[in-house]
């Protein structure tokens, strides 16, 4: 989900092996803000939406295993009504809500006005300023 965290272990078997594995991407394309780390880990926080499809390579001491993956990533469910609460002290959106606001505006890590004027742009429920064409 955009702005929330994730972490996984990819597993791929290289035999026999019997040094340490470093991973690689082959092809294709981790979603924005998700790395792949030499001993096969995936983290970080998704800031886009969309299905990414990558092949990752896993070599160990002369031999290498290739594999495809594919990362689904959603939009989390947010209400302008909960925004606006969450701005004006009321009930606080969760932390993944609040990071998926953020990405929407100024991603300065806080959710703030301006991030909530993005949103309610991205929605069609405020006009862009004079000049400007909506995205």
């Amino acid at each position: 989900m955009v702005g929330a965290d994730y972490a996984d272990e990819l597993r791929l078997t290289v035999s026999p092996a019997s040094g340490r594995v470093i991973w690689s991407l082959a092809s294709g394309a981790l979603p924005p803000g998700i790395t792949l780390s030499l001993d096969g880990h995936v983290t970080g926080i998704p800031t886009q939406a969309g299905r990414f499809t990558f092949a990752v390579r896993a070599d160990a001491d002369e031999r290498f295993a290739l594999r495809s993956f594919a990362v689904i990533v959603t939009i989390p469910t947010v209400s302008a009504d909960a925004a606006a609460a969450d701005l004006l002290g009321g009930a606080q959106l969760d932390l993944t809500q609040r990071r998926f606001l953020d990405l929407q505006g100024n991603r300065n890590g806080n959710f703030d006005l301006g991030d909530f004027r993005a949103f309610l742009r991205a929605n069609g429920q405020l006009p862009a300023p004079a000049g400007k064409e909506q995205p």
